[in-house]
Order: C-alpha cells, then sequence, then structure tokens
C-alpha cells in the first residue's frame, strides 16, 4: 500500500507535467493563452488556466480515487505502456 503511494505521489505530477509542458495541452493551451494577453484580456486569459489547471486537477483526482480499487491492474498497464513506448523510441 505504501509503495502504490509513493508511486502516485511521483506519476500523477509527472502526467501532470506530461500534458502541460509535452503535451498536446502546450500545443493548444499557449497560443489561445498568448492571444488574451496580445489583445490586453488578461482577466479572460487566466479564467482560461483556471479552467484548464481545474479539469486536470479534478481528472487527475477521479484517476486517483478509481486507481485505489484497480492499483495493481493500473500499475501494471502503466509499466507495460511504459514498456512499449521505450521499446518504439529506441527502434527510431
Amino acid at each position: 500500500m505504501q509503495s502504490e503511494a509513493y508511486d502516485a505521489a511521483f506519476k500523477l505530477p509527472d502526467m501532470m507535467n506530461y500534458f502541460l509542458a509535452a503535451g498536446t495541452l502546450s500545443i493548444t493551451f499557449i497560443p489561445l493563452f498568448s492571444a488574451y494577453l496580445a489583445r490586453d484580456e488578461e482577466a479572460q486569459g487566466w479564467k482560461l488556466f483556471s479552467t484548464v489547471d481545474s479539469l486536470i486537477g479534478l481528472i487527475l483526482t477521479i484517476v486517483t480515487l478509481v486507481s485505489k480499487g484497480f492499483g495493481k491492474f493500473i500499475k501494471l498497464t502503466l509499466t507495460l505502456m511504459l514498456v512499449a513506448s521505450s521499446q518504439s523510441s529506441s527502434s527510431m
């Protein structure tokens, strides 16, 4: 149980970082946020940021709660996904 909590403590922030920094969210969010700032609509830009941030937090909370019941299955699935993605990226 403790090791699962330890893993979740590192995997969930990494997942959020992936969505924000390396995922498609950065491709769509940053131009929209920048456009609001360029048009001097800073309040609207921060409202967009707050909405996106809250949605990601809600999704991660739901994933965390669901994973309590399916912890071993989800952990195995994520491990297999990581192995598969590392093999596909090394073959390029």
